[in-house]
């Protein structure tokens, strides 16, 4: 799970590339569980998964802005981003 940032609290990525990752289960860009989840001024692209979410899984609240999340792919659901188990998702991308 999460090759790229696998993360069991609050995460914060802010102007940063996260590409050409993969992962056996969930996550091949960003697994993050728990916590919060904030994604700012940032690209994740090239990123894939042997189960769910090739860009990004998440257990998390998630926040999203101003980010490309693209070309990311998975075995199963959620080739850029998976949101499991989420009580609020803002995206602007």
């Amino acid at each position: 799970m999460g090759d790229g940032i696998n993360s069991n609290g609050a995460t914060e990525i802010t102007i940063s590339t996260i590409w050409d990752n993969l992962a056996g289960g969930n996550g091949g860009g960003i697994y993050a569980s728990f916590g919060t989840m904030t994604v700012a001024g940032s690209t994740i692209s090239g990123n894939s998964a042997g189960s769910n979410g090739g860009g990004i899984y998440t257990f998390s609240v998630a926040t999203i802005t101003d980010s490309t999340i693209s070309g990311n792919s998975s075995v199963s659901n959620g080739g850029a981003l998976l949101l499991d188990l989420i009580i609020s998702v803002l995206i602007f991308c």
